[in-house]
């Protein structure tokens, strides 16, 4: 288990890792409530101290106890250190797949001024993912849509998913390796970040089109 954390922590998923850890996390489970079970009175001597008859918390026990709820709490609200061991894991997780960032480029002329420009973006069997825990939530890519002259000047964005327009994304200030290409042109080129709402929208769960007309 420890070594199947450590390549989750480390490494980008794999289903065999995931199954590995779920399998042997289970393991622990059951091996855990049955040391309980038999050894109960002797657990309970490491809980409670025995003081004139009665039951006290022992010392070791509460500090341990506090510290395992600042862990959880630390964990859930996000905060440092406990984001910035996150952070770090996805870090370690996405560096495999930094050259899979792309964007593909085409060229129009003046003929096809008055035109409509349809995008149709087709969703895939793993375009959204749903992470299940303690709060289940579902991811979806983060994209751009966006104009530039030929010499790779910025000219205009057509669309950009919310989160990307706005850098909001929960936990940190900014996320610039969401759309890392997108990002630079438009800062580059003094874009206007108060048209941002105008240009944007929530992440598409499912099959999606942009039509605009060409000028």
């Amino acid at each position: 288990m420890l070594i199947t954390s450590l390549l989750l922590f480390l490494t980008p998923r794999s289903d065999t890792i995931s199954n590995l850890n779920t399998v042997f996390g289970l393991l622990f489970i059951i091996s855990s409530i049955t040391h309980l079970i038999f050894n109960f009175k002797s657990i309970t001597g490491y809980i409670f101290n025995k003081k004139d008859e009665k039951k006290h918390l022992k010392k070791e026990f509460i500090i341990a106890l506090l510290f395992s709820l600042i862990i959880i709490l630390g964990t859930i609200l996000f905060i440092p250190p406990f984001s910035t061991v996150i952070n770090l894991g996805k870090y370690f997780r996405e560096i495999p797949g930094r050259n899979i960032n792309y964007y593909e480029t085409f060229y129009l002329d003046k003929e096809t001024e008055g035109s409509e420009l349809i995008i149709e973006l087709k969703s895939g069997e793993y375009y959204s993912i749903t992470i299940e825990g303690l709060f289940s939530y579902t991811v979806t890519p983060q994209f751009a849509i966006w104009i530039e002259y030929k010499n790779g000047d910025f000219v205009k964005t057509i669309f950009s998913t919310s989160k990307g327009a706005s850098n909001s994304f929960w936990g940190v200030d900014e996320r610039i390796e969401a759309l890392p290409v997108w990002f630079h042109k438009r800062h580059d080129s003094n874009y206007n970040s108060d048209i941002i709402d105008s240009i944007s929208g929530a992440s598409p769960i499912s099959d999606f089109t942009i039509i605009w007309l060409l000028k």
